[in-house]
């Protein structure tokens, strides 16, 4: 149900210029993975793929929903359509979807670039400069550690560090979660205290340079060794989507 899609998709090597984006809204069969390696094999790899999934209807409203596309009127066709539609899925196994809003991008730099993919589950719809942010970020983490250095990656707007106590589980220390703002498309997602620590140095946007001397200042590390801490942090949360690029 998602071949017209993944069509349009594997022709945007021809039309996309150095710079340029596409942007699709489809619902597929499958879990996000499946999609996701569905996209993957239908886009070229020289272009940067986002697969942002998330809550979508499940078959049965499918089935009226194509029921619609094929009767508008909802008149004598609409039963018979809705019933075609369902029997068809049951009969493949289509019983569940994920609903996506995929991104392909063309990088700016010369020659053959790495291939960059991105997959973020959530319960809303994602806007589009998250949707720049979070495949600008994974670029990032693939880029040389020069160029990290002297980015500045930032939690996102409105994220909070949250210190939980287990009341049931006595003597164990808190576990650290990242909370983002109601109707965020970002997950919460938890950290250990080493992480916490690091990604609260990131906090204002300062350059994962100074980030490095700060971490070295506080745990008393050789500079080579806190970058080396700094930079594997930054890549990881980069790609997780605990970082953001302030200066794209």
């Amino acid at each position: 149900m998602d071949e017209l899609a993944l069509r349009v998709l594997a022709g945007l090597d021809g039309i996309l210029r150095p710079g340029g984006w596409a942007l699709l809204r489809f619902d597929a069969p499958g879990t996000q993975q499946e999609v996701v390696e569905r996209v993957r094999k239908a886009v070229t790899a020289e272009l940067d793929v986002g697969v942002f999934g998330f809550t979508t209807v499940g078959p049965d409203l499918v089935a009226l929903g194509y029921a619609g596309l094929a009767d508008p009127t909802l008149g004598s066709r609409y039963r018979d359509q809705v019933s075609r539609y369902h029997r068809h899925m049951v009969d493949a196994g289509l019983d569940h979807f994920t609903g996506t809003m995929t991104a392909v991008h063309r990088p700016l730099e010369g020659g053959r670039a790495p291939a960059v993919t991105l997959s973020a589950a959530g319960q809303a719809v994602p806007r589009w400069p998250y949707i720049v942010a979070r495949l600008t970020a994974v670029r990032l983490a693939a880029a040389a550690d020069s160029n990290l250095l002297t980015a500045r990656p930032s939690p996102p707007p409105g994220s909070r560090l949250a210190a939980e106590l287990g009341l049931d589980e006595a003597g164990l220390g808190p576990a650290f979660v990242v909370r983002h703002p109601a109707g965020s498309v970002a997950e919460d997602l938890e950290l250990n205290e080493a992480g916490a620590a690091l990604l609260q140095l990131f906090a204002g946007g300062r350059r994962t340079a100074a980030v490095v001397n700060a971490y070295a200042t506080a745990t008393a590390k050789d500079p080579e060794e806190a970058a080396t801490d700094v930079i594997e942090f930054a890549r990881d949360a980069l790609r997780r989507g605990l970082l953001l690029p302030t200066s794209l």
